[in-house]
């Protein structure tokens, strides 16, 4: 008996020491009951309120090329017993999943020190409670994975089918005294795997080396993460989701190990279950920010390298059925959206067309001057310089037009071609980015004078076009009526959150402005996309709240910025220190039409009470970064 007691209580402190509970004092309910795990080369979700994972993806991108999606290689796996865990949460803000029950605990990852395709299932407790233990799954190439209602891949319809062949393994060994580890390996063969040994060398692994694997992922991890450079008077909160946001980004980056050469490096926008399971360059330059203002300066060099190496150009020129041009014209090396999995670009054509993003030349020259001016990486500088003038500064001057704007193309909300206007975002981030090469050319002492020209034109152009009683600035420069419907624009506030505008009044009066119209009503500050009745824009939007709060502190206005980080603190304090593409407004859902409710099976943002997680979780640059830069901005990382 005492024994039991003892062994009981050292599970207990198991618990104590590594896991990060939901704080019960909390007034905002928990919305998100997902874990996920992994180690840039395969993905896994664990359900909190099903106990247990709902798939395990042999990639963590959405497709490898424009014919092929990545699916799941196994679904739905549970212990057999069905009994469920008292709590879940991640280990120690790492990507080690733990599930506590009452004699053993749980684990579940993907490892980043064997860098292997293998999903690992470890329990923990006395040899006689756990020897007998088995799991279920679904498994099979063509298999429905049952319980999925929301889309998988953006473009895929349901059901989620099961693709590969499964393989799976098992064995028990010692951990520590009377403590034992049972490990559960799953992996899989396809027509791009063919190691059909790859569970029986990774269990002969497992038992000719000393420790557990467990605890050799949670210390890597964390190694990565006391690494990182946090500030000393973060609260106890801040300092879960700032340590949690460093393990997202790093499970979001695709390994060196993964199959396809180009694929090294691409960052995800979300991970799964969230739908953006794909490399955004707009989504990458702010988790690239990120990075470098926390110390990963490796993680933040890959991810820049993995766009100068990509293969791109693939929309030089693009004719639309309106029979204008909207390519570039020129040359290019960054994606003009996205990319696919084996590194290739990516547009995300429609009916109405490719998206032809031209921020994503700005935001990349933004981060990429960021990294190189915090990290003094000027040999990485001087090795992609040829490249980073002629095939993206030099693109930016070639695309402007003879209103000095940058000319029209699908926006910051990705209206593909229907829709195309002059974006401020586009021209903001645009004209930064030059600003910023600018300077660094001229540290070099290399050419810089007509980055610094262009640059200037730019901004000029924005205030002559999108400026408004030398009030706010419009959100583009085609429309002129208050009533339509991109003339309010969230993403207008970037340009004071990136530095390119600095005159306090007009920020003032900016906020004023907007307040009236993108500001969600109540006492808390909070702010939507655009005004609309889509669920999808018209919501509460974690990344504008963010960027928005950043712009107060570049005005010194901490006041007014710390209300908005502190409703995200509080909100993934209970949400396992995750960060959401949205979070739900009654009062915003009400202007709802019922038709456009139907989208929730892919959009995940129809709901009819406030304050719960919604979109696409877990968000990476627009969630994890975003969160990073504003709090770290807040104190004094700026």
């Amino acid at each position: 008996m005492r024994n039991k007691v003892i062994i009981h209580l050292l599970l207990s402190a198991w618990g104590l020491l590594f896991f990060s509970f939901v704080n019960a004092q909390t007034t905002i309910p928990q919305s998100y009951f997902k874990l996920t795990t992994s180690n840039g080369l395969i993905v896994s979700v664990y359900n909190e309120k099903a106990g247990g994972i709902d798939y395990v993806y042999p990639h963590i991108f959405t497709n490898t090329d424009s014919s092929h999606y990545v699916n799941p290689f196994i679904g739905n796996i549970k212990l057999s017993s069905g009994e469920k865990p008292l709590r879940t949460g991640y280990v120690q803000n790492t990507h080690v999943i733990l599930s506590e029950f009452k004699d053993f605990s749980v684990y579940y990852t993907a490892s980043f020190k064997n860098h292997d395709k293998v999903f690992y299932i470890v329990v923990r407790g006395t040899k006689k409670k756990i020897e007998n233990l088995k799991f279920d799954a679904e498994m099979g190439a063509g298999k429905q994975v049952s319980g999925i209602d929301h889309l998988e891949n953006s473009l895929q319809d349901l059901p989620c089918i099961i693709a590969g062949n499964a393989l799976s393994g098992s064995l028990i060994k010692q951990y520590k005294g009377d403590i034992y580890e049972k490990y559960f390996l799953y992996s899989f063969t396809d027509s791009l795997h063919k190691d059909g040994n790859i569970v029986k060398k990774a269990v002969k692994n497992i038992m000719s080396s000393p420790g557990s694997l467990i605890d050799t992922e949670i210390q890597y991890m964390r190694k990565l993460i006391d690494n990182c450079k946090f500030p000393s008077t973060l609260s106890g909160k801040e300092r879960n989701i700032l340590e949690q946001s460093v393990t997202m980004l790093k499970m979001s980056q695709v390994s060196d190990y993964e199959i396809f050469p180009y694929s090294h490096g691409q960052i995800m926008a979300s991970l799964r279950p969230g739908l953006w399971h794909t490399a955004w360059v707009r989504d990458a330059a702010f988790a690239i920010q990120a990075m470098t203002r926390l110390g990963m300066y490796n993680e933040a060099k890959k991810g820049l390298e993995f766009m100068l190496k990509a293969p791109s150009n693939k929309y030089k020129h693009y004719i639309y059925k309106d029979g204008k041009d909207y390519g570039p014209g020129m040359d290019y090396q960054v994606s003009l959206t996205r990319y696919f999995g084996n590194g290739n670009e990516e547009c995300d054509t429609n009916d109405e067309g490719p998206n032809i993003e031209y921020d994503d030349f700005g935001l990349f020259l933004i981060a990429c001057l960021d990294y190189v001016n915090r990290s003094q990486d000027w040999a990485f500088y001087k090795k992609w310089n040829n490249i980073v003038t002629h095939k993206v500064a030099d693109v930016i001057i070639h695309c402007m037009e003879s209103n000095n704007l940058i000319k029209a193309d699908s926006g910051p909300w990705e209206h593909h071609l229907a829709l195309t206007k002059q974006y401020t975002f586009t021209s903001s981030v645009c004209a930064r980015g030059l600003e910023l090469f600018s300077d660094a050319q001229k540290k070099q002492e290399l050419p810089f004078e007509k980055y610094k020209e262009a640059a200037g034109k730019i901004k000029q152009a924005i205030l002559d076009h999108m400026l408004v009683d030398h009030k706010y600035l419009k959100g583009n420069a085609d429309d002129m009526n208050i009533t339509d419907h991109e003339y309010w624009d969230g993403g207008s506030f970037e340009l004071f959150a990136n530095g390119l505008i600095t005159d306090t009044s007009l920020f003032k009066s900016h906020m004023e402005a907007y307040d009236q119209r993108l500001r969600i009503k109540g006492e808390r500050p909070g702010y939507i996309r655009l005004e609309s009745g889509d669920p999808y824009e018209n919501q509460e939007w974690v990344f504008i709240n963010l960027r928005i709060a950043y712009a107060y502190l570049k005005f010194g206005n901490t006041k007014a910025a710390k209300p908005l980080i502190d409703y995200i603190t509080e909100q993934a304090t209970v949400n396992h220190n995750t960060i959401p593409e949205m979070i739900s407004n009654k009062s915003q859902m009400d202007k709802v039409a019922t038709q456009k409710r139907e989208i929730e099976v892919w959009c995940n943002c129809v709901r009819d009470n406030s304050d719960m997680y919604i979109g696409m979780v877990p968000m990476v640059g627009y969630g994890a970064g975003a969160y990073t830069l504003s709090l770290l901005s807040f104190y004094g990382i700026k």
